[in-house]
């Protein structure tokens, strides 16, 4: 499970990066959308008619879904929630549950200030350390200052 969790989100952070690799194989968009639907953790933008929008940054927020989907905790979001941990989340945000579930299981954190702030787009630093803490690591295994 931790390597499929492992391969999920790395192929994750290297769509949501412009990355050109050399001599790396290729996967068409086709595929890793493809691959992404079977997996049921991401589908495509439905207000932009089905688009994966492989070529943009991904946000905090998406990112967020992406990690949840694509581990233990997929089955405990909630269709509905109606708290939010985050003075910028609101109850009806469309990553809400994603959110309030990475949140409670402390892989993910807001800002001293009390929020979130969704729509920024994820850094390298915050993803791996979502990575990390999905695979069973712990603010103690980091050391010294992290994101």
């Amino acid at each position: 499970m931790k390597r499929i969790l492992s391969f999920l989100i790395a192929l994750a952070i290297l769509c949501s990066f412009p990355v050109v690799m050399g001599g790396a194989m290729e996967y068409s968009y086709d595929n890793m959308a493809d691959f992404l639907n079977k997996m049921d953790i991401l589908h495509g933008d439905a207000s932009k008619g089905g688009s994966y929008d492989f070529d943009s940054y991904l946000t905090r927020a998406q990112f967020s879904k992406l990690a949840i989907a694509g581990s233990a905790y997929k089955n405990s979001v909630p269709y509905g929630t109606n708290t939010s941990p985050y003075s910028d989340v609101t109850r009806n945000h469309w990553a809400a549950g994603y959110i309030k579930v990475a949140s409670q299981n402390k892989i993910i954190s807001g800002y001293p200030d009390s929020t979130f702030r969704p729509e920024n787009n994820v850094l390298l630093e915050e993803a791996v350390t979502i990575v990390l803490k999905l695979l069973g690591y712990t603010n103690q295994d980091f050391g010294g200052e992290w994101p």
